[in-house]
């Protein structure tokens, strides 16, 4: 696998480390991927190799939602509403690793809350 290495000469440690981390997070936020939908697939013919494809990102309107509001309203909370405030929740020092769990018989809209979820953020990562 291809890998790309980064040296930094420069007048101080500090300096060189922070040249660094600036790429790091420069990578991550032009990512050609952010944003999209991913799904994984191993190759049906070589298993040392998979396969990924870019979905088109999902719109789902709220109203196509079957779920009370109030608790469309706290999943929106939990992770639409989190996913707004990561500079600020990093600044402060708060871990962003968070979940929730969707449990209810086949059919209930599990999925298709997802979907919508996926529309809302648009710069999260997706995959399957």
């Amino acid at each position: 696998m291809p890998q790309i290495q980064f040296q930094a000469l420069a007048t101080g440690q500090s300096v060189a480390h922070a040249l660094l981390d600036r790429i790091a997070d420069l990578a991550l936020e032009r990512n050609v991927y952010r944003g999209k939908v991913l799904t994984f697939a191993e190759d049906m013919f070589d298993s040392q190799y998979s396969t990924v494809k870019v979905l088109a990102r999902p719109q789902v309107d709220a109203d196509d939602i079957v779920l009370p509001d109030e608790v469309l309203n706290q999943v929106d909370r939990q992770i639409v509403q989190l996913a707004r405030h990561t500079s600020a929740l990093r600044a402060a020092g708060q871990h962003l690793r968070r979940g929730v769990l969707l449990y209810a018989p086949p059919g209930t809209g599990k999925t298709h809350l997802i979907l919508h979820l996926m529309g809302r953020l648009p710069s999260t990562p997706c995959w399957s």
